[in-house]
């Protein structure tokens, strides 16, 4: 039941560095009370760095394995891969695009001089971020307690309920297919830059275009329908992985799935 306590541990030390990254930015920043937790917020700036850290660690001190098993390995075609899922999460956001224009209904565009490439960097970290909370150590640490599939199928789901609040349950079914979609990515490659490619290529599209659409329900339902596709082109398609990463993945993840 190990794996039940290193999952738990890896939120809450992942939380609870987080809040001093917060504090100690506040304090950098000069800003007021900075030690009054209840008033700190955390971002992508601080989460990022601490979900990382803590996440290295773990791989390292708890799993006694290498840390390019977390998938965040610099191997030779690692820049291919979040490439190809960049462009696969582009072409994903024109899709919907098109999918809504051939429906009848009004997109608004973005104002593209708007955006400059500090917004886009910050895009890319929340997108790491979530990555690696969701589909991260802890991803792999819930495989060792439950298996490959149920993994896929929890984390999914709530990878979509993080979205509930902000699209509904339309939304909440669009993001967990979404989820299953990065973890297939991840099961092909073995890492996550995949994953991180297409998620980023559809955050970063989705806000340098889209400002509204004239009836987001439809927009969701758009999204659902070009995710599936993608699943089931994902599924057919091969995408080798790389041998490093196969290694790792055969000596340190599959030999425990059941």
């Amino acid at each position: 039941m190990g794996w039940i306590w290193k999952f738990a541990a890896f939120y809450a030390a992942s939380f609870l560095l987080a809040v001093v990254l917060a504090i100690i930015v506040r304090s950098i920043l000069g800003a007021k009370k900075a030690t009054d937790t209840q008033r700190v917020k955390i971002t992508g700036r601080e989460l990022v760095p601490a979900t990382l850290l803590i996440s290295l660690l773990m791989v390292a001190y708890l799993d006694h394995r290498p840390l390019a098993s977390l998938g965040l390995h610099f191997y030779p075609s690692w820049w291919q891969e979040l490439s190809v899922g960049i462009i696969i999460g582009c072409i994903m956001v024109i899709a919907s695009f098109v999918l809504i224009r051939l429906w009848g209904r009004q997109v608004q565009l973005a104002s593209m001089p708007r955006k400059n490439f500090l917004h886009v960097v910050f895009i890319f970290v929340g997108v790491v971020g979530e990555e690696l909370i969701s589909r991260g150590y802890p991803w792999q640490t819930l495989i060792k307690g439950i298996g490959l599939w149920p993994t896929i199928g929890i984390t999914s789901v709530f990878f979509g309920l993080l979205h509930y609040q902000r699209l509904g349950w339309l939304g909440v079914l669009d993001a967990s297919l979404s989820g299953v979609l990065f973890s297939l990515a991840i099961l092909k490659t073995k890492a996550l830059w995949l994953a991180i490619g297409i998620h980023f290529g559809w955050n970063l599209l989705d806000a340098l275009l889209l400002r509204s659409v004239e009836r987001e329900r439809l927009a969701l339902l758009a999204s659902i329908i070009v995710t599936i596709v993608t699943l089931i082109l994902l599924i057919w398609i091969p995408a080798p992985s790389s041998t490093h990463m196969e290694k790792l993945w055969q000596d340190y993840i599959l030999p425990v799935v059941p």
